[in-house]
């Protein structure tokens, strides 16, 4: 059968109880992805949040963070690239091998 609303898509829970519609994860397979697959970046265990135009990842203190495979994602497809951000560093910083509290990634 086919031709459901949510036949060519996945639907994501998000941390405050949202869902998100997004594609499915053969369209991202091989990549990194925000969703599917993400990248070995500082925040990637972090709460993804929808901000409505950019994927974030929400660090311990708060702050919404530009997740970096959707931004380069963005980069690679010519969608307007959005990372301004207020920031703490979290996004710029390891956390895994300092029980949690973040270092600056060398």
């Amino acid at each position: 059968m086919g031709g459901g609303l949510f036949d060519d898509c996945d639907l994501v829970g998000l941390h405050n109880g949202d869902l998100l519609q997004t594609h499915p994860a053969t369209r991202c397979a091989g990549q990194f992805c925000s969703i599917h697959n993400p990248s070995d970046h500082p925040l990637n265990t972090r709460p993804l949040n929808w901000r409505g135009w950019v994927m974030e990842r929400t660090c311990p203190h708060g702050f919404g963070h530009p997740d970096p495979d959707d931004t380069a994602w963005r980069r690679r497809t010519g969608r307007p690239v959005r990372s301004a951000h207020d920031c703490d560093g979290c996004c710029r910083r390891r956390q895994s091998d300092t029980g949690g509290n973040p270092e600056p990634t060398p």
